[in-house]
């Protein structure tokens, strides 16, 4: 939840190009999230072994939205030195 809050306030949406459909194909899997972990918790409650096959795959989409957020961010960086 605290990732959706931080992207919330610092996303400025790209105008064009190929670096806007990364940043709204990373949007996804931040969004899909929250929900996925809500699932976990009232459905893998009850594992002995402590494995959480949602929980787990919500954390590695989380991280992987957050990585192609950052390739977009760093890509529509004006070049400095750039004449």
């Amino acid at each position: 939840m605290l990732l959706n809050l931080a992207l919330g306030c610092y996303l400025v949406r790209l105008e064009r190009g190929v670096l806007r459909h990364v940043q709204s194909f990373g949007s996804l899997p931040i969004l899909a999230g929250p929900f996925m972990l809500c699932g976990s918790f009232f459905f893998e409650q009850h594992n002995p072994e402590l494995e959480r096959p949602v929980g787990q795959l919500a954390i590695f989409l989380a991280l992987g939205g957050v990585l192609l957020q950052a390739v977009a961010a760093l890509g529509a960086r004006p070049r400095s030195g750039a004449t």
